[in-house]
């Protein structure tokens, strides 16, 4: 069975996407099967990605491969290259967050915890959704029970999206001054950034660390008593860990997925990387925090919203609709 991947990373739209697909394809590893990825890179001239085809396959020119399955995450794609893969596969899914085109599917997926609540009447495809497939990197899920909330906040992580384009790492430089007894340490993604960051700052409780492997960051998150994050795939990570968060909202897509986690009570406020008082909300997040009792409440609710079973879940699902077409 041929199963190809179509996604994209680089600047401006972060690992996410990736990240889903990486964490599916094991999945399918785990049965047997292989699969294919094609990248397409957006502006981002060093990115390494073993065994991976690297091609805008959003172009209309494009030459896309063919075969059994074909799975689409992407916030790029538009109707005709939808299209053409639709054209070449036998059975088509996309994962998707919030009903973003019309699709000419078989299959859409939104695997957040919200994902039941959000309409899909207009679509011919059939839709699977909610926290039963929010998806998880392997690597997460033997550390379900690696985290200890801690007596106090000695440690906080900074993850603000793959890229950090909204540049909100060099805005937190001096923000981490507030706090000397705490430890901050920010995920910048790229080495190069990293590089950059650290010789413009010389912050002694501020560390800026060059892009991590899946290992080192959850033995960093799971060494935290918080996590500051943008609120894409990394909040369903730390939910499943049951870390306290601070959410901010980096770009439309997060939109959903911060409201349903602040619904549930998992994170206390709804906050944009543009909030003019943005470092006034994360400084009352802190302090709301600072009790230990609070940061045991947070993390028993995040761990039962994500239970981390949802890319195995997901790959069974696809493979019995894929059977009975």
């Amino acid at each position: 069975m041929n199963i190809t991947f179509f996604t994209e990373t680089g600047e401006g739209i972060g690992y996410g996407h990736l990240i889903r697909c990486e964490a599916l394809l094991n999945a399918f590893a785990t049965r047997n099967l292989t699969s294919n990825v094609c990248i397409y890179v957006k502006d981002w001239a060093n990115f390494e990605y073993p065994n991976a085809t690297f091609l805008n396959w959003t172009d209309d020119s494009a030459t896309i491969p063919s075969g059994e399955i074909a799975i689409v995450d992407s916030y790029l794609s538009q109707e005709k290259s939808l299209k053409r893969i639709a054209d070449r596969y036998k059975y088509t899914v996309v994962i998707d967050d919030f009903n973003r085109v019309p699709y000419p599917f078989n299959l859409i997926v939104n695997p957040n915890i919200h994902g039941s609540e959000i309409e899909y009447k207009n679509q011919i495809a059939a839709v699977i959704s909610g926290n039963r497939y929010t998806i998880l990197r392997p690597e997460f899920k033997t550390k379900r029970n690696e985290y200890t909330v801690r007596d106090e906040i000695k440690k906080i992580i900074i993850t603000s999206g793959g890229s950090d384009y909204r540049q909100l790492i060099p805005k937190f430089t001096s923000f981490v001054e507030k706090y000397p007894e705490i430890d901050f340490i920010a995920l910048s993604g790229k080495d190069e950034y990293a590089d950059e960051l650290n010789r413009k700052y010389d912050i002694p409780n501020l560390k800026i660390l060059r892009k991590l492997d899946a290992i080192s960051v959850i033995n960093l998150f799971c060494n935290s008593d918080l996590v500051i994050t943008a609120a894409g795939q990394t909040l369903n990570e730390l939910a499943f860990l049951g870390i306290p968060s601070i959410a901010i909202c980096i770009d439309y897509d997060q939109v959903n997925n911060i409201k349903s986690f602040y619904e549930r009570e998992y994170i206390r406020k709804i906050i944009n990387w543009d909030d003019t008082d943005l470092f006034e909300q994360i400084e009352d997040q802190i302090s709301f925090m600072k009790p230990k009792s609070n940061r045991q409440h947070l993390s028993q609710i995040g761990q039962s919203l994500v239970d981390g079973c949802g890319a195995d879940n997901l790959a069974e699902m696809i493979l019995e609709l894929y059977n009975k077409k």
